[in-house]
């Protein structure tokens, strides 16, 4: 079986980069594409749209079990009982789709963190671990004066770049 793939390198990344800084990139972009890091995040896509589907028709059917429960509550003390169940139904569920979205989120984003270091990795074991670093420095030297709060930190889809130089220095050091 033929497969193609395809890497886009921006104007930014080829003005930006030496020539051997873009092939540690490459390598470490290969790497991912090596390890079908790409396939997993499309099945992320797609889970995201059908579970955001799903949420919208059970929001839409609350809505409905409200309106209705808001009619009833009209006529008598059982009306009252329905739209009572019916507020605390849909708080329970807005409370679990929060806590749901964001455990998600923080799961999503150590896995792709592991997947950075395995990219990383790839990079080095292909011979690019140096130009790997000195593309890391690169952006470590743009992004310095950025500051990030902790919630965008733990959803972050990238380990910390100094931790990244780190790692690849040590394999360095032990190869």
């Amino acid at each position: 079986m033929l497969c193609q793939i395809a890497i886009a390198v921006t104007r930014g990344a080829m003005e930006t980069f030496t020539p051997s800084e873009l092939k540690g990139v490459l390598a470490h972009e290969l790497g991912h594409m090596t390890y079908g890091h790409t396939k997993a995040l499309l099945l992320t896509v797609v889970g995201n749209i059908l579970f955001s589907l799903i949420v919208w028709v059970l929001r839409l059917l609350l809505y409905v079990v409200d309106l209705l429960s808001t009619l009833l509550s009209a006529f008598n003390y059982i009306g009252w009982i329905f739209k009572f169940m019916a507020v605390v139904v849909k708080i329970v569920f807005e409370i679990s789709i929060f806590i749901f979205v964001n455990a998600g989120q923080l799961i999503l984003a150590m896995n792709s963190r592991t997947n950075e270091i395995q990219a990383d990795k790839f990079s080095f074991d292909t011979g690019y671990g140096k130009e790997q670093i000195g593309a890391l420095y690169l952006l470590q030297k743009i992004s310095m004066n950025t500051k990030v709060r902790l919630s965008d930190k733990l959803k972050s889809s990238h380990p910390h770049i100094a931790y990244r130089i780190q790692y690849l220095e040590n394999l360095q050091n032990q190869a």
